[in-house]
């Protein structure tokens, strides 16, 4: 019964792990095929657009944010736990 349950679980990862790589592709695509303007619109410039839509689907990726974005949100991600917590 044990290892019935450790497949269903390892394959219900590995169906998550692959939406998430096919989502990410998509995104990337649909990023590269933005025109200069689009780019402009969310904040992004060409260079960006091309760094991030040339990486593979199986890299996670952070376009137009900064390093203190990501830790913003981890920070206050934190705080939203700590509140749960309390």
């Amino acid at each position: 019964m044990q290892i019935q349950v450790s497949f269903h679980m390892g394959f219900h990862a590995l169906i998550k792990r692959l939406a998430l790589y096919r989502a990410r592709r998509r995104s990337r695509r649909a990023l590269l095929a933005l025109n200069d303007e689009l780019l402009k619109d969310i904040g992004l410039s060409r260079a960006q657009a091309l760094a991030e839509g040339s990486k593979p689907f199986w890299q996670a990726g952070n376009a137009g944010r900064s390093h203190s974005d990501k830790n913003n949100r981890q920070s206050s991600g934190h705080k939203f736990t700590q509140k749960l917590k309390a």
